[in-house]
């Protein structure tokens, strides 16, 4: 659903972490935490990956980034893509925790931006719209939708995007 919404292969991300020469991803998968990355690698798509480093990424910033996704260790998975940070979704860890250490990542889009028409978004939004904290029991589905469609989130492929990030290894093949 969020491959098609976004017209990107990207659908899921994290932050790398080396602990005793062993490297890790501290992703919001379900709780945040952090997966040894073999373990991240093999339950992805293919087995596909891309490593992408921020060009003004110092020792110091990488330690203020690991420190700030710390702090978010044990919080759930936002479904409903919420900036609230009670619960937190992958591209939404990152974009914050690299924030805060003044190296921002993509731009906020709207919902209504992205294409969710399509066929598996359209059922994803439907199966969870009457859940979803911004519409009340009161609220007609349109007006839901409404709301839905204002809502503004970061999406793996706006922060994959941004000029600010070198590519450094990807096992992707193009789309033509």
């Amino acid at each position: 659903a969020i491959m098609l919404a976004t017209f990107s292969p990207y659908t899921h991300m994290g932050i790398v972490k080396i602990i005793n020469e062993k490297a890790y991803i501290v992703e919001a998968v379900g709780p945040v935490t952090q997966t040894p990355l073999s373990d991240w690698i093999e339950r992805g798509n293919m087995s596909r990956i891309a490593i992408m480093r921020h060009k003004k990424l110092t020792a110091e910033k990488a330690n203020t980034i690991l420190g700030n996704a710390e702090t978010y260790y044990g919080r759930g998975y936002d479904i409903f893509f919420l900036d609230d940070n009670e619960e937190i979704y992958c591209s939404e860890l990152v974009y914050l925790t690299f924030g805060n250490a003044d190296l921002w990542l993509g731009k906020k889009e709207r919902v209504g931006d992205l294409f969710i028409s399509n066929p598996l978004s359209k059922k994803l939004i439907d199966k969870r719209l009457r859940k979803h904290p911004h519409c009340t029991a009161e609220m007609s589905i349109d007006n839901c939708w409404s709301n839905l469609m204002e809502q503004e989130l970061i999406t793996p492929s706006s922060i994959a995007n941004d000029e600010n990030l070198n590519l450094i290894y990807s096992n992707y093949i193009p789309f033509y």
